[in-house]
Parts: C-alpha cells; structure tokens; sequence
C-alpha cells in the first residue's frame, strides 16, 4: 500500500493550529474596557470585561455599574486558519472576536454580538482594549 502524500503535511497542519491555539489562550485573560453597541441599543456603553483561564475552559465577565454579566470562553478555529474567541453570556449574548495581539503583546478583541436564540436583526459590535493583564495561570 503506497503511503498517502498529503496524510503528513496536513498532520503537521493540525498540530501547528492546535499549538497556536494554546499560544494566543495564554495572552487573552486579563481586565479590559469594551466598547459596546448591542444590537437594538439607541447609543453604545463603556464597560468593564475580565477573562480569566482555567485548565479546561475560560470565564467571561461583562459589568457596568449597575449589572453584572458572566459566562465562558472558547476558542475556535476555522479552516481558513482564523482563530476567534467565542464568548457565550448568562443573559443570551454571544460574541465571535478576532484576535489581534498589540505591540505589548496584549491581545485586543473585536467583536460581532448577537442574541444566541436568532433575534438578533442584525449584530452589534463590541471592541474590547486591554487594562491590565492577569496571571494566565489563575
């Protein structure tokens, strides 16, 4: 039986994705204020958003001074090699993000929002920047 040509080549193309998944994980928890216009909102909000990793999955928490928003993380990678971060919210909202890393190594989210249920007309944005990076390790 003759050996598959493209079996290895794309046996190195999923362990390169799966090793840079891990990398670009380690440098998204931290503290940051979002910039967020929800779909259906007359005017945006300015709030603040922490990301915090554990081993199996991250948590997501979205507050302004009046309310409290939490839920998880994942990160998702596409065929064409984009990796997005998939926020889902207690309250309904899901969020895809690209992923841009800044000159300081912090990473930087932008953000298409929607209702999970398909309510959403059309996606609002949200554009998380970087506080003050956490301990990847908590």
């Amino acid at each position: 039986m003759k050996p598959n040509r493209f079996l290895l080549p794309l046996m190195m193309l999923v362990t390169t994705a799966v090793n840079a998944n891990e990398g670009i994980g380690l440098l998204i928890p931290g503290e940051y204020h979002v910039l967020q216009w929800l779909p259906g909102s007359k005017s945006p909000g300015l709030l603040t958003g922490t990301v915090t990793s554990a081993k199996t999955a991250m948590q997501v928490q979205v507050s302004d001074e009046e309310t409290e928003v939490n839920g998880s993380a994942r990160l998702n990678a596409s065929r064409e090699g984009v990796t997005t971060l998939v926020m889902t919210l207690a309250d309904g909202r899901e969020s895809s993000c690209l992923i841009t890393i800044d000159l300081d190594n912090y990473a930087r989210l932008t953000c298409y929002t929607y209702q999970q249920d398909g309510s959403s007309k059309a996606p609002g944005v949200e554009a998380w920047f970087p506080k003050t990076p956490l301990d990847a390790t908590r």
